[in-house]
């Protein structure tokens, strides 16, 4: 007959909960049934977890509704594991097949029991004593509720789909629960009755609760980057003659299929064939004596007692075996059975025909065996290219796109786990629909599976599990810490920024189970399969991060005073090293169902988002964590000067907001506070604003005339409001202004201790230069702004490979190219190609190279192709149009060189047409060479060009080569009188700008001229200035025509004379 429960108390009222707690309560019973009469001690964590729900169902006050409703699904999950024994087709399974269905039931369980303990964890919260905690947390506990019902629900819908019929088999367990109790009774008593559970791991009269299956595993198909450690493993087990080994490591990281691969592995099969290799899997053991009777079963031998001496005896008369122990942490971790379990795995290590490998997670080996020296160190997430070629294994790698796939491979932190799972998905979803996923399921997603090796949520759950980790409450709360921390902690703020009462005995902890690891930089951090997974079910509370978040603003604010008048080496590195974590606080706070502390927030997004810009990076996140912050701001009065430099941040970061009115209701708050720094800052911004993301120039121009209106003089404001009006005179062709200005603020930043100010002026002062053509002054200019760069640790900012770039474009301009190559190839290294204020013009730093190598080793070096071939690549894949244009306008010029004009001339053209007034110019300028015969007529629309004031930036330098190349041009066409007058003009402009390969080039021309008119001095005159300025250049081929030349017109001058 089906278990009954106790009846409710007379004086209580019957309510819902007392129905969900019976029938709980019976098929609970069911359960221990199944338990104790099949042996299958799997059940037991269940129905453990299970009682201890029940025990606390009638002290249930809030959120009752979805208690009870969670607790429905709790009800036909349990009825789920009846109806899987009781299904015809799994009720008497064939010998072949039990195997399976009872390994099947040990992952079954597992995930049920790890779900079961989040509903414990989460029914106990709903058990408050107190109305008013009950009343504050309703919502944060009916929105867990939802989320733990659906977790069990994704359980159950897999089940439905693992065994066919059971959708109507759990209909029959829930409406004749007595039918159903008794087929249970007759499964157990039928089990007693036959052979058929004696096989494999279990045995029915053994009375073992062991549920180890020690069948041969298969050897891993898909398995790269552990080459080092397997050839490790290997070497131990074939060199040592009872060799002990342990392979650590976090969850998910391959230990398992480690091992495999080293049974599998030829050397290791020669020496233990596979009759003489026991693998046993210890994820279901509960005490250590499972272990001694599964290896004694798999032997052959009858479970007693005492069965060391029967093991040893039986191997002693054997060949060499091998003994393989898969997850011993199961067994091992908990305190009161680790004794017994090193005391066996001593007892193993110890007989001379045996070899012992054990897969657990964590860094620590047992105590109380010898292991083989030298240890295999942890396990730790593969190198990329093996993790590439996992992915690449099971998704299609010709539908995955390079950048989607190290998108993929950041989610997974290369652990081969997560890698399977999210390339599976990959495969049969798309790459767009899994980032999408990710963003709103993360770990989730990757945890439809039942076991460990199948669904990343219970492998890490499983870990979190350690009773070292449970008794260790630092620990927990470090854990929690660092799941919104993904740069990790630094020793300094481990000791000195958490309310942790032991933070080093915590991180000792997390450490030794593997949850925990520290990077190269010696930073304590989690991978971020794990992070994820914390932070969505174990997310810490606010007071644990409070005091971290408040430190990283207090950096943050002590970079921003010291910036621009003290040394800030440090505070920068510190900076850069937290700048994840900063980010990730913002977004954690933000997200907390009632935001903490808005203007605390407020000041970090501020300061992490100033620090990000002097950096030379723009932040789509951060712009919209302030424009968040902004909106909350508005909403409690009283921080209206955080509110103004929230709007200012914004439009710095190039913000596009759908508020028309933002800008203006920020001015309108100017009466409220008189901090004239703030107010200039946003003035700054609304310029910038204007002429970068709208063009704007007039615009921009009007709102610097208001921070110059409202600024002190020879202030720090007023000389950074002078040193931007003096870029947008740069904008209009205004240099002489432009320098005026860019001077002045020079000095004012001088006189206020801004070293950095200064600097940045210089950078202004040497554009107007450049574009005034007074190329000298320009690169002292950008040389001094370099300078002082350097003696304050702004080495590598983006002010710093600006002053690089420019001094690049100064040294090609005179055509001195060995010295520009060097300038752009240190911009190179300094800038990442993703930083956003300096992502396009890293590129045309590359085309420039471009044509600089072509200059020094010839249009046919394959450096040359393979460097445009590459920004090719990259400006196609992201979809740079500009950037592409500008490469096949190069591909054109290079074409020229290489003498292939029809083509090169078809590209430029196609070019001039499609581009703006720079790619115009650069075009035209190449087509009008005479030397590359892009066609007699293009000199002219060159000069065209340029007097239609198209390109004001370098107009006058471009105004010499234009008559450069129509002097060059009129000598062709036999017109030496009109050439040598333009050539000479040329040439005294190239002159006074030491422009070299230009003055060359005029030389070589008028040289043929005075040639031709018999003044043979003159030429030699006019060929050696053009040699040596070639030789300035470095156009080694050049020189050497030159020379030629030269002899030629020397050997005729001789016989000139002797006549």
């Amino acid at each position: 007959m089906a278990p009954t429960t106790l009846a409710p108390a007379l004086d209580k009222a019957h309510t819902r909960l007392d129905d969900i707690a019976t029938k709980l309560g019976a098929i609970v019973h069911t359960i221990d049934v199944l338990s104790d009469g099949l042996k299958a001690p799997f059940l037991e964590p269940m129905t453990l977890t299970m009682r201890f729900i029940l025990s606390g169902v009638q002290s249930i006050r809030s959120n009752k509704a979805e208690c009870i409703a969670l607790l429905e699904t709790v009800h036909q999950i349990l009825c789920a594991v009846v109806a899987v024994n009781v299904t015809p087709q799994n009720a008497n399974p064939r010998p072949w097949t039990l195997s399976s269905l009872l390994r099947w039931g040990i992952l079954l369980s597992t995930v049920t029991t790890v779900a079961l303990q989040k509903v414990s964890s989460l029914l106990e919260t709903q058990r408050e004593t107190s109305r008013i905690k009950r009343f504050f947390k309703q919502t944060e506990a009916a929105t867990m509720l939802k989320a733990c019902q659906d977790d069990l629900q994704r359980i159950l819908n897999a089940l439905k789909v693992r065994f066919a019929g059971l959708v109507h088999t759990i209909r029959e367990v829930e409406t004749d629960f007595a039918s159903a109790h008794e087929k249970v009774l007759d499964l157990v008593q039928a089990g007693a009755d036959s052979e058929s559970y004696t096989t494999g791991a279990f045995s029915a009269s053994s009375g073992s609760r062991a549920s180890l299956l020690s069948v041969m595993p298969a050897n891993p198909q898909i398995f790269h980057g552990r080459d080092a450690e397997l050839t490790h493993i290997i070497d131990i087990l074939t060199g040592n003659i009872n060799p002990a080994l342990v392979i650590l490591g976090p969850g998910g990281m391959g230990k398992t299929s480690l091992a495999h691969a080293a049974l599998h592995h030829a050397e290791v099969q020669a020496k233990y064939p596979p009759e003489c290799c026991i693998y046993a899997r210890c994820d279901a053991a509960i005490t250590a004596e499972d272990i001694l009777v599964n290896v004694a079963k798999s032997l052959g031998l009858e479970p007693g007692r005492n069965l060391r001496p029967a093991i040893s005896s039986y191997l002693a008369s054997r060949p060499p075996h091998l003994l393989v122990l898969d997850n011993l942490e199961t067994v091992w971790e908990p305190s009161d059975t680790r004794g017994e379990v090193e005391s066996i795995l001593a007892f193993f290590a110890g007989l001379t025909n045996l070899a012992l490998l054990v897969t657990m997670r964590g860094a620590e080996r047992p105590a109380e065996v010898a292991w083989t020296r030298p240890f295999l160190p942890p396990l730790e997430p593969l190198h990329l290219g093996a993790a590439r070629q996992t992915l690449f294994d099971i998704a299609d790698e010709l539908n995955l796109a390079e950048p989607d796939v190290a998108t993929i491979l950041a989610l997974t932190d290369n652990i081969p786990l997560a890698i399977t799972l999210v390339a599976h998905l990959v495969e049969s979803e798309g790459t767009a629909d899994v980032l999408s996923r990710w963003e709103a399921q993360k770990t989730t997603m990757l945890s439809d599976g039942f076991d460990r090796h199948a669904n990343l949520d219970v492998s890490i759950a499983l870990s979190l599990e350690s009773p070292r980790l449970r008794a260790d409450p630092a620990a927990c709360k470090l854990l929690q810490i660092l799941s919104v921390l993904p740069d990790g902690l630094a020793e300094r703020d481990l000791t000195t920024a958490l309310p942790l009462d032991n933070p080093l005995g915590g991180r000792s902890t997390l450490l030794r189970i593997s949850l925990a690891y520290h990077t190269p930089a010696k930073r304590l951090t989690l991978l971020v399969p794990i992070r994820e997974y914390i932070r969505k079910y174990e997310a810490p509370p606010i007071d644990l991060i409070r005091p971290i978040s408040r430190q990283y603003t207090i950096l943050l604010e002590l970079f921003d005073r010291s910036f621009g008048i003290a040394p800030i080496g440090n505070l920068r590195d510190l900076a850069s090293t937290n700048f994840a974590n900063f980010q990730s606080l913002l977004a954690y706070r933000l997200d907390l169902p009632e935001p903490d502390d808005l203007a605390e927030t407020a000041q970090l997004a501020i300061m992490a988002s100033r620090y990000r810009r002097r950096e030379g990076w723009e932040n789509a996140f951060l712009a919209g964590t302030m424009a968040r912050l902004s909106s909350m701001l508005r909403r409690h009065p009283g921080h209206e000067l955080l509110e103004v430099a929230l709007v200012g941040e914004l439009l710095w970061n190039q913000y596009r907001s759908s508020d028309p009115d933002l800008l203006d209701h920020a001015i309108s708050l100017f009466p409220r506070f008189d901090d004239l720094k703030v107010k200039c800052d946003l003035y700054g911004a609304a310029s910038y604003h204007a002429m970068v993301c709208h063009g704007q120039l007039s615009l921009a121009e009007s709102w610097l005339d208001k921070s110059l209106a409202i600024s002190v003089p020879e202030t720090r404001p007023r000389a950074d409001a002078l040193r931007r009006r003096a870029r947008l005179y740069i904008q209009r062709g205004n240099f002489v202004k432009a320098a005026e200005l860019a001077e002045t603020a020079q000095r004012f930043f001088r006189q206020s201790g801004d070293l950095f100010g200064e600097a940045s002026a210089l950078l202004a002062t040497a554009e107007a230069f450049y574009g005034l053509g007074a190329y000298a002054d320009a690169a002292e200019a950008a040389k001094q702004g370099r300078t002082l760069v350097s003696m304050y640790d702004f080495a590598g900012t983006h002010l710093d490979s600006v002053l690089l770039n420019l001094l690049g474009e100064i040294h090609r301009s005179k055509s001195e190219y060995r010295e520009a190559k060097a300038a752009y190839d240190e911009a190179l290294r300094l800038v990442a190609p993703d930083r956003t204020k300096s992502g396009t013009s890293l590129y045309y730093i590359q085309l420039n190279l471009v044509e600089i190598e072509m200059a020094l080793n010839g249009p046919d070096h394959p450096a040359v192709q393979a460097r445009l071939d590459s920004v090719y690549d990259i400006a196609r894949g992201m979809s740079l149009k500009l950037v592409l244009l500008m490469c096949e306008a190069t591909e054109g010029m290079l074409r020229l060189y290489q003498g292939v004009s029809a083509d090169g001339t078809s590209k430029l053209r196609r070019c001039f047409v499609q581009g703006e007034a720079e790619v115009k110019s650069f075009c035209a300028e190449h087509l009008a060479n005479p030397a590359l015969r892009g066609g007699d007529e293009w000199a002219y629309i060159f000069l065209a060009h340029l007097s239609s004031g198209a390109g004001a930036f370098q107009q006058k330098v471009a105004l010499l080569r234009a008559l450069q190349f129509i002097g060059q041009s009129m000598l062709i066409d036999g017109d030496r009188a009109a050439a040598k007058n333009l050539l000479l003009v040329a040439l005294e402009g190239f002159k006074a700008r030491g422009i070299h390969r230009g003055i060359a080039e005029c030389c070589v021309a008028l040289a043929e001229i005075s040639e031709t008119a018999g003044h043979a001095q003159k030429a030699l005159e006019l060929l050696d200035e053009a040699g040596r300025r070639f030789a300035r250049s470095g156009l080694k081929k050049q020189v050497e025509n030159v020379r030629r030349w030269t002899a030629r017109v020397d050997g005729r001058f001789d016989i000139a004379i002797r006549s």
